[in-house]
C-alpha cells in the first residue's frame, strides 16, 4: 500500500472548485491555431501575413508533436503520470524533478521558435503587439505548473485584456486602457516567473519528503493494513512537508493574487462607467453570485412600461453596477481564501480510522454573498416599483433558462474511486478523484434518462412492421398497440416524475439564487437524481405489446430480436458513483451499443440491410446476457462505493473507509472485464456486418459514431460545408472548390478518427496492477486528445480556406462560417 497517502492526497486536490488543477498538468498544451489567430488579431495582419502565420503554426505543431511523442511520453510512462512524487527513492525523485524542468524548457524553446518565425513575417509596427502575445503564452505556461494538491495553495490567474470591450471604446480610451494593461501584464509576468522559481525551490525538498514517506509504506498490504495511528502519522508527515512547501511558495502566490485584484480595480477605474461591471465580471469575479437585474429590466421593457420608467431603471442599473463592482472583486478574494482554507485542512483521520476529507464551507464568500444579495434585492425592488405589478411579476416573466445570472457553480459532485494494487499486496493504495460536473458533462444524459421511462420508439415499430411483412391493416393494428403502450407508459412516467422534478427545480432555484450548497448534500441529491424512477408495471405493458404483436406474426421468432433489444434498452445498472468511473476510464461505448439500432438507423440499401441483419442474428442472445451481467456489476460497484464514502455529522467532511476502498478494487475489475467481453463480442459481429455490406464505409462510420461518441462525431464541420454549398449564387468554380475542400476535410477527419479508435481497440497485455491500469487509461485518453486536437487544427485551417472561396456577401449569408466549439478534453490533467 505504498502509494496510499501520497496518491490519495494528490488526487484529492481535484476536489477543489478549480477541478483539473489538483495534480497539475506537468506540461503545457500547444497553442491551437484559433487561440493564436485570435490573439494576433490585435496586430492587424494582412491576409498574406495570416496565411504565412498559419504555415509557421503548422511547423510549430510538428515540432511540439515530436517532443510530446518522444521525451515527454517517455517521462510520463516512467513516472506513471505522477512525476517526481511517484518514487520512494529521493535521488530518483530529484532526477524526475529535473527532467520535468528540462522538458518545460524545451516547450518554452519551441514556443520561442514560433514567435521568432512570426517576427520575421510582421512589420516593425506590429512587433509590440507580437510581444504582448508572446508574454501571454509565457504566462499560460507558468500558470500551468500550479499544483494545489502539493502546495496547498491555489495560484490565482486572470487576463484583463480579454475582458475589455475594445471595439466599443473610443480611440482615446483604447490607448489609455492598452497602456494600463500592458504595464499590468509586464508586472504580472514577472510575478509569475518569481512564483515558478519558488515552486522549483520548494519542490526539491517536497519530493524528497514524499519519497521518504512512500518508502515507509512498503510493508503495508491488504492483509497488513496500517493502523489508524500509522495513517495519522503518515498524513502528518505529508502535511508538514506540504506546509514547508507552502511557506516558500505562499508569499509569491499572494503577490500574484494581490496584483490581480488591484488590476481589476484599476481596470474598472480606467473604463467608462457603462463597461466596468461586465469587464470585471468577465475577468473572473463573482461566478457564484446571482444577477437578475438586467433580466428584470428586459422583462419590464417587454411589458411596455413608459419611456420615463425605463430611463429611471437605467439609472438604477448604473447605480447597481457602481456598487456591485467592488463587491465582485471582494467576492473573488473571498473565494480564493476559502479555497486555501480547504486545501490547507483537506485531509486528516477520523476517529474510526477512515480518511476524513474536508470540503469547502465557503464561509468568506458566503459573507460577501449575503451583502451582495441584500443590495441585489433592493435594486430589484426599486425596478419593480416602477412597474404596475411589482418585482414578483417581473421575475415570473422570464424562465430559468432566460435568467441572466452569474451562474452558481453546478455542484452535482461525483466521487470516482480507483484502488491501486499490483496484485501481490506489496504496492497498493486508494486513489479518490472528486469532481464537479455541470449540465454539459456526461452525467447530464444520465439524469435525463433517470427522469423518464424508456418508450418503444418508432424505429422499432417500423422494423417490426417490415420484418413481419404487415399489410396496411396489420400496420394499423401495430400502431394501435404502440399508442396504447405509450399512453400507459407516459401515465406511469408522469405519476412518478413529479417529486423528482420538484427536487431538481428546488436545487436549480437555490443555485440560481446564489445560495451556497454543502457539497455532501449536493452529492446525495445528485445520487438520487441519477437513480431511475420506478418502472413498476412496465414489464406488464411490454408483455402486452409483444403479445399483441405476436398475433400479427406468422413466425413469432421474427419478434425475438426486437424483444431482446427492448430488454437491453431497459438495462442501466449502477448510478452516480459507478458512472463516475467513466470519467477516468477509456472512452469506449462499444459495450453499450445496440447493433440492431445501428443497422436500422444507418439508412442502408435493402441489400445491405438484409446482409447486416443476417450477420447480427446470433448476437442478440449472448449480448443480452452479457449486458445483464454488466448492469449487475455496475450496481454492485455503486453500492460498494457508497459504502466507502460517507458524510461526517454536520457536513463539511467526507469520510473514506479504507477497507471498503480495497474491496472496491475487485468490483471495478469485474465491471471492466464484463464491459470488455461485451465490447469484444459486439466488435467482432459488427466487423462481419460491415464486411458483408457493399457500402461498408458508410456502415463503419455509423458504427464508430455510436461506439465512440466522445470524439468521433464531426457534424459541426459538416453543417458548415452544407451551409456554404447551399448558397444560391455560387459559381460552378466555387462549387467545385467547395466539393474538393470538403473531400480533403473528410479524408483527413476520418483518417485521424481511425487513429484515435485504434488506441482503444488495439489488443494490449493486461496491466499488472490498478495503478498501471489507471496510467494506461489516461495514456489512451491523452493520446485521443492529441489526435483530436490535430484533427481539429487541420479542420479549422480547411475552414479558413473555405471562407476565402466565398465572396464577402456570400460569407455574410452563411453567418461567417464560425469555428465550431472546442470539444471537451477526455484526459484528466496528466
Amino acid at each position: 500500500m505504498r502509494t496510499l497517502i501520497a496518491a490519495v492526497t494528490i488526487v484529492l486536490g481535484m476536489a477543489a472548485p478549480a477541478f483539473g488543477q489538483g495534480l497539475g498538468s506537468p506540461f503545457s498544451e500547444p497553442m491551437s491555431w484559433p487561440v493564436l489567430r485570435d490573439r494576433l488579431s490585435m496586430v492587424s495582419l494582412s491576409e498574406a501575413q495570416l496565411e504565412r502565420a498559419a504555415e509557421a503554426h503548422d511547423a510549430y505543431l510538428l515540432q511540439f508533436g515530436s517532443l510530446r511523442e518522444g521525451a515527454m511520453a517517455e517521462y510520463l510512462k516512467d513516472t506513471k503520470g505522477f512525476g517526481a512524487i511517484a518514487t520512494d527513492d529521493p535521488e530518483k525523485a530529484r532526477s524526475n524533478l529535473n527532467r520535468t524542468k528540462s522538458l518545460r524548457r524545451e516547450v518554452a524553446a519551441i514556443d520561442d521558435a514560433l514567435f521568432d518565425r512570426l517576427a520575421g513575417i510582421f512589420g516593425d509596427t506590429q512587433l509590440d503587439g507580437l510581444e504582448v502575445v508572446r508574454l501571454r503564452r509565457e504566462r499560460d505556461r507558468l500558470a500551468n505548473q500550479s499544483a494545489p494538491a502539493i502546495s496547498a495553495i491555489h495560484l490565482q490567474t486572470a487576463e484583463l485584456r480579454d475582458a475589455v470591450p475594445w471595439q466599443e471604446l473610443d480611440e482615446a480610451s483604447q490607448a489609455s486602457v492598452h497602456a494600463l494593461i500592458t504595464q499590468w501584464e509586464e508586472r504580472y509576468t514577472t510575478l509569475l516567473q518569481a512564483w515558478a522559481k519558488s515552486q522549483d525551490s520548494a519542490g526539491l525538498a517536497f519530493v524528497e519528503s514524499i519519497a521518504t514517506l512512500n518508502a515507509r509504506q512498503k510493508d503495508f498490504s491488504p492483509e497488513n493494513p496500517p493502523a489508524p495511528e500509522e495513517i495519522e502519522e503518515l498524513i502528518n508527515v505529508f502535511r508538514e512537508a506540504q506546509a514547508a512547501n507552502a511557506q516558500i511558495v505562499r508569499p509569491h502566490a499572494d503577490r500574484v493574487g494581490t496584483h490581480i485584484l488591484s488590476g481589476l480595480q484599476e481596470l474598472a477605474d480606467a473604463l467608462p462607467a457603462e463597461f466596468r461591471f461586465e469587464a470585471v465580471l468577465d475577468a473572473g469575479g463573482g461566478r457564484r453570485l446571482q444577477n437578475r437585474v438586467e433580466a428584470a429590466i428586459r422583462a419590464a421593457r417587454r411589458g411596455r412600461v413608459s419611456d420615463e420608467a425605463l430611463a429611471e431603471m437605467k439609472l438604477i442599473q448604473q447605480d447597481w453596477h457602481q456598487q456591485a463592482v467592488p463587491l465582485l472583486i471582494e467576492a473573488l478574494a473571498a473565494e480564493w481564501q476559502d479555497q486555501d482554507d480547504m486545501l490547507s485542512g483537506m485531509m486528516a483521520t477520523a476517529e474510526d480510522g477512515s480518511l476524513a476529507v474536508s470540503v469547502s464551507h465557503g464561509e468568506r464568500l458566503d459573507a460577501v454573498r449575503s451583502r451582495w444579495n441584500t443590495l441585489h434585492d433592493q435594486t430589484l425592488e426599486q425596478i419593480g416599483a416602477l412597474t404596475p405589478n411589482g418585482v414578483d411579476d417581473l421575475l415570473a416573466q422570464f424562465a430559468d433558462d432566460e435568467r441572466e445570472s452569474i451562474p452558481a457553480e453546478r455542484v452535482q459532485s461525483s466521487a470516482t474511486v480507483m484502488v491501486t494494487s499490483d496484485g501481490d499486496g506489496e504496492d497498493s493504495g486508494a486513489v479518490v478523484v472528486s469532481a464537479t460536473v455541470s449540465s454539459s458533462d456526461p452525467f447530464s444524459g444520465r439524469m435525463a434518462k433517470a427522469m423518464s421511462i424508456p418508450a418503444i420508439n418508432q424505429t422499432t415499430i417500423n422494423g417490426i412492421s417490415r420484418d413481419l411483412d404487415l399489410d396496411e391493416t396489420g400496420r394499423a393494428h401495430l400502431a394501435a398497440l404502440h399508442e396504447q403502450h405509450d399512453t400507459a407508459r407516459a401515465a406511469l412516467e408522469d405519476a412518478r416524475v413529479t417529486d423528482r422534478k420538484a427536487m431538481r427545480d428546488e436545487l436549480q432555484d437555490r443555485m440560481a439564487s446564489g445560495e451556497a450548497l454543502d457539497q455532501m448534500e449536493a452529492m446525495r441529491v445528485g445520487m438520487l437524481m441519477m437513480k431511475p424512477i420506478s418502472r413498476e408495471g412496465l414489464d406488464e405493458l411490454d408483455a402486452a405489446f409483444f403479445a399483441g404483436a405476436e398475433t400479427l406474426a406468422g413466425d413469432a421468432s421474427l419478434l425475438e430480436p426486437w424483444r431482446l433489444s427492448r430488454t437491453r434498452s431497459l438495462m442501466e445498472g449502477g448510478g452516480m458513483m459507478s458512472a463516475s468511473v467513466e470519467l477516468v476510464g477509456i472512452p469506449d461505448d462499444r459495450w453499450r451499443v445496440d447493433l440492431l439500432d445501428v443497422v436500422e438507423t444507418a439508412g442502408l440499401s435493402d441489400q445491405d440491410h438484409a446482409a447486416a441483419r443476417a450477420e447480427i442474428r446470433d448476437w442478440h442472445g449472448p449480448a443480452t446476457d452479457l449486458h445483464a451481467r454488466v448492469s449487475e456489476a455496475a450496481t454492485e460497484l455503486d453500492e460498494g462505493m457508497q459504502a466507502m464514502i460517507s458524510a461526517a455529522e454536520g457536513g463539511g467532511q467526507m469520510n473514506i473507509d479504507l477497507e471498503a476502498a480495497m474491496r472496491v478494487e475487485g468490483l471495478q475489475q469485474s465491471l471492466a472485464e464484463r464491459k470488455s467481453e461485451l465490447a469484444s463480442l459486439t466488435q467482432t459481429v459488427i466487423d462481419a456486418a460491415i464486411a458483408a455490406t457493399t457500402d461498408s464505409d458508410h456502415l463503419r462510420r455509423v458504427w464508430l459514431e455510436a461506439a465512440f461518441p466522445d470524439f468521433v462525431v464531426g457534424g459541426a464541420f459538416d453543417r458548415l460545408y452544407d451551409r456554404a454549398a447551399d448558397l444560391d449564387d455560387l459559381t460552378d468554380e466555387q462549387r467545385g472548390a467547395i466539393a474538393m475542400l470538403r473531400s480533403e476535410h473528410d479524408d483527413g477527419w476520418w483518417t485521424a478518427t481511425d487513429e484515435a479508435v485504434a488506441l482503444i481497440i488495439t489488443e494490449r497485455e493486461s496491466p499488472s496492477n490498478q495503478q498501471e491500469a489507471f496510467f494506461r487509461m489516461q495514456e489512451v485518453r491523452s493520446g485521443i486528445d492529441r489526435i483530436t486536437f490535430a484533427r481539429r487544427e487541420a479542420a479549422i485551417k480547411h475552414l479558413e480556406r473555405l471562407r476565402t472561396i466565398l465572396t464577402k456577401p456570400q460569407l455574410a449569408s452563411a453567418d461567417g462560417l464560425p469555428d465550431p466549439a472546442e470539444p471537451h478534453k477526455l484526459a484528466l490533467p496528466f
